[in-house]
């Protein structure tokens, strides 16, 4: 008899439970009675039935949608836009063991593409927003799902092997708390040509079409002693049905007019640019 969604966050937790902590009074925390974890002062979060944990105290508000995490799941899992991007993790995290935490894991696509090249890691996907941690466990099994913050993260001192962060902000005081000596910390951003395509037809001005990470790969190279920096830049063409959904999955149509849209969503085909740098660094 297969395990139900919340019997199989359960049994992940149990797995991991020496790494989990209160995010009230920063004890660790045990799962008990098969329905909660709870932590030496009594501070007690229960398991969602759809088979997640959620640690915030507070409702905190988010830009991100459930329609958002719908399109970035058809994108990423359907298209393989991103596989090599996937590939190339798996090249930097072959035969690497222990816990890895997708910091900022949304719907958690890139973590079940990852995990299906690495599958002896234990996985954990944090994401502020619920309705990414929803579809994720709807979706994906073989994770942990936790909606918590990034700068309070439900995980004890050194308890991380590996770090993910995917197009997603970061918090390196917490980064370098949970990572272990010898830690791994990977960081993907944008590079000027993400998606410029897709600035190219949005934006008139100047300031919009064109994109820096200079500042968020300056502000990595100063926490960690050894960095290094991979490009990974290719193009892929999109389909009618796939434009859509790619738009729809970034920030970029937050700012944009229902015309122009509309007109995007004419296209037979596009030709996108995916061009990310990979940060490397390494807690010494």
């Amino acid at each position: 008899m297969s395990l139900s969604k919340k019997e199989k966050a359960i049994q992940l937790a149990s797995a991991i439970e020496g790494s989990l902590r209160c995010p009230i009074c920063q004890t660790n925390m045990l799962v008990a009675d098969e329905k909660r974890v709870v932590c030496a002062k009594q501070h007690s979060f229960d398991f969602a039935k759809q088979g997640y944990l959620n640690f915030l105290t507070n409702v905190v508000p988010s830009h991100y949608d459930a329609a958002l995490f719908e399109s970035r799941q058809e994108t990423i899992m359907e298209t393989g836009l991103f596989n090599p991007l996937h590939e190339r993790l798996f090249r930097l995290l072959d035969e690497t063991e222990g816990l890895l935490l997708d910091a900022g894991c949304g719907e958690g696509s890139h973590l079940q593409k990852t995990k299906e090249l690495i599958p002896n890691m234990k996985t954990v996907g944090l994401d502020l927003a619920k309705e990414g941690i929803q579809k994720a466990a709807k979706s994906y099994s073989d994770h942990l799902w936790i909606v918590g913050d990034l700068a309070n993260i439900p995980l004890a001192n050194q308890s991380i092997d590996v770090i993910l962060n995917i197009l997603s902000p970061s918090n390196y005081k917490e980064f370098k708390r949970v990572l272990k000596q010898e830690g791994l910390v990977i960081k993907v951003v944008p590079q000027v040509g993400y998606l410029q395509e897709l600035r190219d037809h949005f934006f008139s001005k100047d300031e919009k079409k064109i994109y820096s990470n200079e500042k968020t790969v300056t502000l990595f190279r100063e926490q960690f002693t050894t960095v290094k920096t991979e490009r990974l830049t290719y193009t892929r063409i999109v389909n009618h049905s796939e434009i859509s959904a790619l738009a729809e999955m970034t920030p970029l149509v937050w700012s944009t007019a229902d015309e122009q849209r509309q007109s995007l969503a004419k296209l037979e085909s596009l030709r996108i640019t995916i061009d990310l740098d990979v940060l490397i660094g390494r807690m010494t």
